[in-house]
């Protein structure tokens, strides 16, 4: 474990000043904070200066996006409810990518999935739910259809597929959604509840995005396996949708084919428990290198549950109450754990609160016990992520949202409880005698 590069990576980890505002924050604001108090405002400079450089066809599939979305929230009115305006963020931050037909799909079957479903659930009539699903139905065609009208002339290849691959998918749902109600099982189709409980998941802890050291990315989200497995359906049901609609082609159908070969061998989507969490990894990455990432999860995720819940932090006031400063204190729990090296023994050897000869050096060790296990726990953890990550912020993020999902832990705020956590490990960093450094570098 070299020591100098742990702490070049982690580097100081400032913690940020509590928002004046006491409201709860939700967790990508917290991350954008972080990032922002990070001091990446030149990243986030130029990150301005690549989002103006996005190519043209890029820019309309992202306006396309925007387009179909709002359109489709404007028409959809079903017994007199109409779908709440999402936040238009993440598409900003990923105006490169693809068209998103599956979350178009998902946001309009989750509302008609709720309006409906809750319908039923009250006991509605056949005859009322059978005016409900028209409704629905009826507003989805209007909504395409103004969507098409206002991306006159602004269409791309992206956009027109991807239309038709978000109208495919929530016809399925829908018709899914009508089988269920109406008590007509049907084989092997993704229900609507189903959907709704990707959706959802998705709503309440959300993804991001961390970084390999070599670069990739790898998009990290909760979720249980029950939504794993239904996003892999949703996304095995739009390659169906997609074949079909290019099978009167052969040329086209060979090639999306190749490309989809080519997609699957690149991409991989692998769910994980680890911890007690539960979590999926998707990245161009192969199952191996997916599995080393989602161990750091689960190592990092082990020292914010052993911090929180083992109160490490009282620990350490405690035994620095019987008289240690911050590096005799690091140094003593070094020698506890028995892994430093002889020059880091002699450096402390002379410390008053360590000698052979002190009768109560059973009870200084059973103090610093629990700070010595979890200093070497982090050490193991930063030099983890060191050698996985590629750079501290990456690891900052994975932090934030792991914290954001201990919804105990969170006094009084999430903030704070970040704040606690990263300005703890800092003066432990802080305190590693210089010693230890020189003799790795």
């Amino acid at each position: 474990m070299n020591v100098g590069q742990i702490k070049a990576f982690m580097g100081d980890q400032k913690v940020e000043q509590k928002a004046e505002q006491k409201a709860t924050v939700h967790p990508n604001e917290v991350l954008k904070k972080q990032l922002q108090q990070d001091g990446l405002q030149q990243a986030a400079e130029f990150s301005k200066q690549q989002a103006a450089s996005v190519s043209v066809s890029s820019s309309q599939t992202s306006i396309g996006l925007r387009v179909v979305s709002s359109n489709l929230n404007q028409a959809l009115e079903i017994d007199g409810q109409k779908p709440q305006e999402t936040k238009g963020k993440a598409l900003d931050e990923e105006s490169s990518k693809l068209f998103d037909f599956e979350k178009v799909a998902r946001n309009v079957l989750k509302f008609v999935g709720g309006v409906i479903r809750g319908a039923a659930d009250g006991g509605a009539s056949e005859e009322k739910l059978n005016g409900l699903f028209s409704q629905a139905r009826e507003g989805v065609s209007r909504g395409f259809a103004m969507a098409e009208k206002d991306l006159a002339g602004f269409m791309n290849d992206e956009i027109e597929q991807g239309m038709t691959k978000s109208r495919d998918l929530i016809d399925t749902g829908i018709n899914d959604l009508e089988t269920d109600i109406f008590g007509r099982q049907q084989p092997n189709a993704v229900s609507i509840s189903t959907l709704n409980a990707v959706a959802a998941s998705e709503e309440k802890s959300g993804s991001l995005m961390i970084r390999t050291k070599d670069g990739d990315e790898v998009s990290f989200s909760f979720e249980s396996l029950q939504s794993f497995k239904a996003s892999q359906q949703l996304s095995y049901q739009a390659q169906i949708s997609q074949e079909q609609q290019d099978s009167s082609g052969e040329l086209d159908q060979q090639s999306d084919t190749e490309s989809t070969a080519a997609y699957s061998q690149q991409t991989s989507y692998q769910y994980y428990e680890r911890s007690g969490i539960s979590f999926s990894l998707k990245g161009e990455l192969d199952e191996g290198e997916l599995e080393s990432i989602a161990n750091l999860v689960g190592q990092v995720q082990d020292l914010a549950d052993t911090f929180y819940n083992g109160d490490i932090d009282k620990a350490y006031e405690e035994a620095l109450s019987l008289g240690f400063d911050d590096k005799e204190l690091v140094g003593y729990a070094l020698q506890l754990n028995r892994t430093t090296q002889t020059e880091v023994l002699k450096t402390y050897e002379n410390i008053q609160h360590y000698n052979e000869g002190n009768s109560d050096n059973a009870k200084y060790g059973n103090v610093v016990s629990p700070v010595a296990q979890y200093l070497e726990k982090m050490m193991d953890t930063f030099a983890n992520a060191e050698n996985k990550l590629a750079s501290s912020e990456d690891y900052n993020a994975l932090i934030a949202g792991l914290i954001n999902e201990m919804k105990d832990v969170q006094v009084p705020d999430l903030i704070s409880a970040i704040n606690r956590f990263r300005s703890f490990n800092q003066t432990l960093l802080d305190g590693l005698p210089q010693s230890l450094e020189a003799s790795e570098s």
